[in-house]
């Protein structure tokens, strides 16, 4: 996948192929600072198939800010990488 707008379609199209198909992030590290208000979160995630298989998966980050006491997500950026056993 080169491109946003070719994840966007590729992963469109495999939910549409698949329904239940889901999405797991693993997260590796969670650092929190600026007195507890900011946390910045990385891991691996992977597509998870209705059958239980799994798909597509990579690295992802996300930012992570806590508003009215409750953590909300910020933002996240997501890579895909080519799976071992993918041709």
């Amino acid at each position: 996948v080169q491109s946003r707008e070719q994840l966007a379609e590729r992963v469109g199209a495999r939910i549409d192929a698949a329904p239940g198909l889901h999405y797991v992030r693993t997260p590796q590290h969670i650092e929190v600072w600026d007195g507890g208000t900011r946390a910045f979160e990385t891991g691996h995630w992977v597509e998870v198939h209705p059958d239980a298989s799994e798909g597509l998966g990579g690295r992802y980050s996300a930012l992570w800010r806590k508003r009215d006491g409750r953590w909300v997500i910020h933002g996240e950026l997501f890579v895909t990488l080519e799976r071992p056993d993918e041709d």
